[in-house]
């Protein structure tokens, strides 16, 4: 959905000393301060020093299109298909959702996210390995193998 998917990331690590091989960020990021509280953890954690690398996942419609944003930057702008998709996704998932719940309201909340949306910025791009832009309207097994290609 516009408020989960614009900047999600995926945080592949390195071998360490606790094996870990894998971490996968799903939250909210289509804020500035939300990206930078990310960047920060990742610092704090010695990110690249321990060899790990951070993929950032850009979800996109093809109806999607640029203009400014709240914040004055120019950017992709979340389109009312790629809110009535999330939406429609929030709604077929019901109570099962993690954050989200269907309701009168749904659509309002998310198309004042996709509003909200602040663009990437190159001081905030520069903390990422590679950006990895994915259709939105792609299945969820598709987009993971989109990934998995791209680690």
């Amino acid at each position: 959905e516009p408020a989960e998917e614009e900047g999600a990331t995926a945080v592949e690590a390195g071998p360490d000393a606790a094996g870990s091989n894998l971490i996968f960020i799903d939250r909210t990021h289509i804020l500035r301060t939300q990206r930078a509280e990310l960047i920060r953890e990742l610092q704090r954690l010695r990110w690249r020093q321990r060899g790990c690398r951070a993929l950032l996942l850009d979800y996109a419609h093809g109806s999607d299109v640029y203009g400014y944003g709240v914040d004055g930057h120019l950017s992709k702008r979340f389109s009312d298909a790629h809110v009535a998709l999330c939406a429609s996704r929030v709604e077929a998932r019901g109570a099962a959702h993690h954050v989200l719940r269907p309701s009168a309201k749904l659509r309002g909340v998310l198309q004042k996210e996709a509003k909200a949306a602040e663009a990437l910025m190159p001081d905030e791009l520069r903390h990422f390995d590679a950006r990895l832009t994915l259709d939105v309207s792609q299945t969820a097994a598709q987009a993971a193998m989109a990934v998995v290609a791209e680690l």
